[in-house]
């Protein structure tokens, strides 16, 4: 399962990356609606990847590690907006924030493959541990 879980937060990360770059480069209102809904498609594989691994590693734990998961990721909420009104004053354009989303989105999933190397807390674990 633990197998699952990288390649599907794997998969969402860079999914999500490569359709907010598409998302930059966009001619159309269109094309724009169709990268955006590809970003969030694409959170469905980011989720089911480290959401449900965080769940099942957690045990008596998972509470808390939600609560430090959910305090990490509203750290972006804090620092994009006036990362935003920076880079747009700095270049002039919404480019290089939706190209820094993109990488970061990127980096965010290499950084769960490399490091979700975790067993399942005991009472979680089946009899054969095959898929790790």
């Amino acid at each position: 399962r633990l197998k699952i879980r990288k390649w599907s937060t794997v998969i969402g990360a860079f999914g999500s990356a490569a359709c907010m770059a598409a998302f930059v480069r966009c001619k159309t209102p269109l094309k724009a609606a169709i990268s955006s809904y590809g970003v969030f498609g694409f959170y469905c594989f980011h989720h089911s990847g480290f959401a449900a691994n965080l769940l099942e590693v957690g045990g008596t734990q998972t509470a808390m590690l939600n609560a430090v998961n959910n305090m990490i990721k509203s750290a972006a909420g804090i620092i994009c907006p006036p990362l935003g009104v920076f880079l747009v004053r700095r270049t002039g354009s919404w480019h290089a924030l939706f190209y820094g989303i993109a990488v970061l989105h990127a980096v965010s999933g290499l950084v769960f493959a490399g490091w979700a190397k975790t067993r399942p807390a005991p009472q979680f674990r089946e009899a054969d541990d095959k898929d790790e």
